[in-house]
């Protein structure tokens, strides 16, 4: 069976199941190397 686009094949299980896909690319999200005074959530990245 040939694979087309990202999502690996669909399990059988999961046939009739909604997929949620979210573009947080500086739309929900913000990103910054320095500090951001008032950030509701901040993750850590080394």
């Amino acid at each position: 069976e040939e694979q087309s686009g990202l999502l690996p094949t669909l399990h059988p299980d999961d046939r009739g199941k909604k997929c949620l896909v979210l573009d947080l690319d500086e739309t929900l999200v913000h990103s910054s190397f320095r500090a951001v005074p008032g950030a509701d959530f901040v993750i850590p990245v080394q």
